[in-house]
């Protein structure tokens, strides 16, 4: 029986939060840092994850960048 891809085990790609070691979870916490930097000095206060194609990887992305934040102790979200 072949799985739906709705059934799948979403949190893996959560990679900031299973695997907070690896390279990529390093990455989100880079883009953390710049977000970080440009709401402090530019007075930002909401930014907006967006792409011009369905299933780019949006939530993942917004949702990594939230755990980054979150491990940090930042409330923003």
């Amino acid at each position: 029986m072949a799985k739906n891809k709705r059934s799948i085990d979403n949190n893996r790609y959560i990679i900031t939060s299973v695997n907070p070691q690896s390279p990529i979870s390093e990455q989100y916490r880079t883009i953390r840092t710049t977000i970080d930097f440009k709401m402090a000095d530019q007075g930002i206060k909401s930014f907006l994850v967006t792409s011009s194609e369905a299933a780019a990887g949006k939530s993942t992305a917004s949702a990594n960048i939230a755990v980054a934040f979150a491990q940090q102790g930042k409330k923003y979200f």
